[in-house]
């Protein structure tokens, strides 16, 4: 088991890329954000879980953005 400071320590290594919530993404998409939790449904934007709330990896959403020409 970790003490909170080598957790810590070991997290703060960690380098998370830049993540977006769900609406945030629906208004870079140009969707709704019952669509965009439609498409993670749907398997169609990857998106993970954190509690309560979907989260969106940024370059995610700005790859959909290029395809759909948005």
């Amino acid at each position: 088991m970790l003490s909170t400071a080598d957790f810590d320590r070991l997290t703060d290594m960690l380098a998370l890329p830049p993540l977006v919530l769900v609406q945030e993404a629906a208004d870079g998409l140009g969707m709704t954000r019952q669509g965009v939790l439609k498409a993670i449904k749907g398997k169609v934007l990857p998106a993970t879980r954190v509690g309560g709330t979907w989260v969106l990896q940024r370059s995610v959403v700005d790859s959909a953005r290029a395809r759909r020409g948005a």
